[in-house]
Protein backbone atom coordinates (compact mmCIF):
# COMPACT_ATOMS: atom_id res chain seq x y z
CA UNK A 1 0.00 0.00 0.00
CA UNK A 2 1.01 3.62 -0.29
CA UNK A 3 1.37 3.94 3.48
CA UNK A 4 3.87 1.05 3.51
CA UNK A 5 5.94 2.74 0.80
CA UNK A 6 5.93 6.06 2.67
CA UNK A 7 6.94 4.30 5.89
CA UNK A 8 9.78 2.48 4.10
CA UNK A 9 10.95 5.82 2.69
CA UNK A 10 10.92 7.36 6.17
CA UNK A 11 12.78 4.41 7.70
CA UNK A 12 15.64 4.41 5.17
CA UNK A 13 15.64 7.68 3.23
CA UNK A 14 19.08 7.11 1.68
CA UNK A 15 18.21 3.64 0.33
CA UNK A 16 14.81 4.56 -1.07
CA UNK A 17 14.77 5.40 -4.79
CA UNK A 18 11.10 5.04 -5.68
CA UNK A 19 7.94 3.14 -4.94
CA UNK A 20 5.12 2.17 -7.27
CA UNK A 21 1.56 2.06 -5.96
CA UNK A 22 -0.95 0.12 -8.05
CA UNK A 23 -4.30 1.84 -7.68
CA UNK A 24 -7.31 -0.44 -8.11
CA UNK A 25 -10.40 -0.33 -5.93
CA UNK A 26 -12.26 -3.22 -7.58
CA UNK A 27 -10.25 -6.19 -6.32
CA UNK A 28 -7.65 -6.73 -3.66
CA UNK A 29 -5.79 -9.48 -5.52
CA UNK A 30 -5.42 -9.40 -9.26
CA UNK A 31 -5.81 -12.64 -11.16
CA UNK A 32 -5.86 -10.78 -14.46
CA UNK A 33 -4.43 -7.40 -15.30
CA UNK A 34 -7.27 -4.85 -15.67
CA UNK A 35 -7.79 -3.09 -19.00
CA UNK A 36 -6.93 0.25 -17.47
CA UNK A 37 -3.97 0.17 -15.11
CA UNK A 38 -3.57 3.16 -12.81
CA UNK A 39 -0.34 3.46 -10.88
CA UNK A 40 1.44 6.15 -8.90
CA UNK A 41 5.20 6.56 -8.72
CA UNK A 42 6.39 7.91 -5.39
CA UNK A 43 9.90 9.36 -5.21
CA UNK A 44 11.84 11.57 -2.88
CA UNK A 45 10.89 15.21 -3.28
CA UNK A 46 14.49 16.08 -4.14
CA UNK A 47 14.42 13.71 -7.13
CA UNK A 48 11.55 15.30 -9.04
CA UNK A 49 10.97 18.86 -10.26
CA UNK A 50 9.13 21.13 -7.90
CA UNK A 51 5.62 21.93 -9.05
CA UNK A 52 5.75 25.31 -7.31
CA UNK A 53 8.51 26.49 -9.66
CA UNK A 54 6.83 26.13 -13.02
CA UNK A 55 8.45 29.34 -14.24
CA UNK A 56 11.55 31.11 -13.03
CA UNK A 57 10.96 34.27 -11.05
CA UNK A 58 13.63 36.18 -12.96
CA UNK A 59 14.20 34.86 -16.49
CA UNK A 60 17.77 34.81 -17.75
CA UNK A 61 18.47 33.70 -21.32
CA UNK A 62 20.09 30.33 -21.74
CA UNK A 63 19.29 26.64 -21.95
CA UNK A 64 17.79 24.81 -19.00
CA UNK A 65 20.60 22.30 -19.04
CA UNK A 66 21.54 22.14 -15.38
CA UNK A 67 21.24 18.53 -14.23
CA UNK A 68 20.43 19.52 -10.65
CA UNK A 69 17.85 22.26 -11.20
CA UNK A 70 16.30 21.59 -14.61
CA UNK A 71 16.61 17.90 -15.45
CA UNK A 72 15.33 16.09 -12.37
CA UNK A 73 13.13 13.78 -14.42
CA UNK A 74 16.35 12.14 -15.58
CA UNK A 75 17.11 11.10 -12.00
CA UNK A 76 15.03 7.95 -12.30
CA UNK A 77 11.40 8.99 -12.70
CA UNK A 78 11.32 8.69 -16.49
CA UNK A 79 13.23 5.41 -16.42
CA UNK A 80 10.87 3.84 -13.84
CA UNK A 81 7.83 5.07 -15.74
CA UNK A 82 9.24 3.55 -18.96
CA UNK A 83 9.87 0.20 -17.24
CA UNK A 84 6.34 0.16 -15.79
CA UNK A 85 4.73 1.05 -19.13
CA UNK A 86 6.76 -1.61 -20.97
CA UNK A 87 5.79 -4.24 -18.40
CA UNK A 88 2.10 -3.32 -18.64
CA UNK A 89 2.23 -3.39 -22.46
CA UNK A 90 3.96 -6.78 -22.38
CA UNK A 91 1.41 -8.24 -19.95
CA UNK A 92 -1.57 -6.81 -21.87
CA UNK A 93 -0.42 -7.74 -25.39
CA UNK A 94 1.82 -10.73 -24.73
CA UNK A 95 4.56 -9.16 -26.85
CA UNK A 96 7.62 -7.28 -25.78
CA UNK A 97 7.54 -3.64 -26.93
CA UNK A 98 10.06 -2.94 -29.65
CA UNK A 99 10.27 0.79 -29.15
CA UNK A 100 11.79 2.57 -26.21
CA UNK A 101 11.72 5.99 -24.73
CA UNK A 102 14.44 8.28 -25.95
CA UNK A 103 14.79 11.42 -23.92
CA UNK A 104 16.09 14.63 -25.33
CA UNK A 105 15.75 18.14 -24.09
CA UNK A 106 13.95 20.68 -26.18
CA UNK A 107 16.54 22.11 -28.56
CA UNK A 108 17.93 25.51 -27.70
CA UNK A 109 19.80 27.64 -30.22
CA UNK A 110 23.57 27.74 -30.04
CA UNK A 111 24.22 29.72 -26.88
CA UNK A 112 27.26 31.47 -25.51
CA UNK A 113 26.75 33.11 -22.15
CA UNK A 114 27.27 36.85 -22.15
CA UNK A 115 27.68 38.03 -18.58
CA UNK A 116 26.84 41.62 -19.47
CA UNK A 117 23.46 40.74 -21.00
CA UNK A 118 22.74 38.25 -18.23
CA UNK A 119 23.51 41.01 -15.75
CA UNK A 120 20.97 43.24 -17.48
CA UNK A 121 18.29 40.60 -17.07
CA UNK A 122 19.12 39.99 -13.43
CA UNK A 123 19.20 43.74 -12.73
CA UNK A 124 15.50 44.12 -13.46
CA UNK A 125 15.00 44.90 -9.79
CA UNK A 126 16.74 48.23 -10.41
CA UNK A 127 13.97 49.26 -12.79
CA UNK A 128 11.37 48.51 -10.16
CA UNK A 129 13.39 50.46 -7.57
CA UNK A 130 13.57 53.48 -9.90
CA UNK A 131 9.82 53.45 -10.45
CA UNK A 132 9.13 53.34 -6.71
CA UNK A 133 11.81 55.96 -6.04
CA UNK A 134 10.43 58.44 -8.56
CA UNK A 135 6.87 57.74 -7.43
CA UNK A 136 7.95 58.75 -3.94
CA UNK A 137 9.36 62.01 -5.32
CA UNK A 138 6.06 62.82 -7.02
CA UNK A 139 4.18 62.02 -3.82
CA UNK A 140 6.47 64.30 -1.80
CA UNK A 141 6.03 67.12 -4.32
CA UNK A 142 2.24 66.84 -4.25
CA UNK A 143 2.21 66.71 -0.44
CA UNK A 144 4.39 69.83 -0.17
CA UNK A 145 2.27 71.71 -2.70
CA UNK A 146 -0.97 70.84 -0.89
CA UNK A 147 0.54 71.68 2.52
CA UNK A 148 1.65 75.06 1.21
CA UNK A 149 -1.86 75.82 -0.04
CA UNK A 150 -3.62 74.55 3.11
CA UNK A 151 -1.38 76.42 5.54
CA UNK A 152 -1.59 79.58 3.40
CA UNK A 153 2.20 79.99 3.62
CA UNK A 154 2.30 81.07 -0.01
CA UNK A 155 -0.01 84.00 0.73
CA UNK A 156 2.04 85.02 3.77
CA UNK A 157 5.26 84.92 1.75
CA UNK A 158 3.63 86.97 -1.05
CA UNK A 159 2.50 89.57 1.53
CA UNK A 160 6.15 89.76 2.67
CA UNK A 161 7.10 90.73 -0.89
CA UNK A 162 8.44 87.50 -2.42
CA UNK A 163 7.00 86.68 -5.83
CA UNK A 164 5.31 83.37 -6.60
CA UNK A 165 8.01 82.62 -9.24
CA UNK A 166 10.64 82.43 -6.48
CA UNK A 167 8.45 80.01 -4.53
CA UNK A 168 7.99 77.79 -7.61
CA UNK A 169 11.75 77.91 -8.24
CA UNK A 170 12.52 76.95 -4.63
CA UNK A 171 10.05 74.04 -4.81
CA UNK A 172 11.57 72.95 -8.13
CA UNK A 173 15.08 73.16 -6.63
CA UNK A 174 14.13 71.03 -3.62
CA UNK A 175 12.44 68.40 -5.80
CA UNK A 176 15.37 68.44 -8.23
CA UNK A 177 17.80 67.74 -5.37
CA UNK A 178 15.60 64.84 -4.17
CA UNK A 179 15.46 63.41 -7.72
CA UNK A 180 19.23 63.85 -8.06
CA UNK A 181 19.80 62.05 -4.77
CA UNK A 182 17.43 59.29 -5.92
CA UNK A 183 19.30 59.00 -9.25
CA UNK A 184 22.69 58.81 -7.50
CA UNK A 185 21.53 56.07 -5.16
Amino acid sequence: SEEDILQAARDSPHDFLAGVVMVDNSTANWTKLPDHVHYIIRMDVDSVPLSSDLKEKMWVPGPDGDMYYNMRYFWGFSQIQDMMDNAIIELQSGEQPSDGVYLQQFPYPCFKRDNFNSGLYTAQILQVAFIFGYSAVVAIAVREFIWERESKNSQIIQVMGISSGIMWFSNFLVMFLIVLLDAII
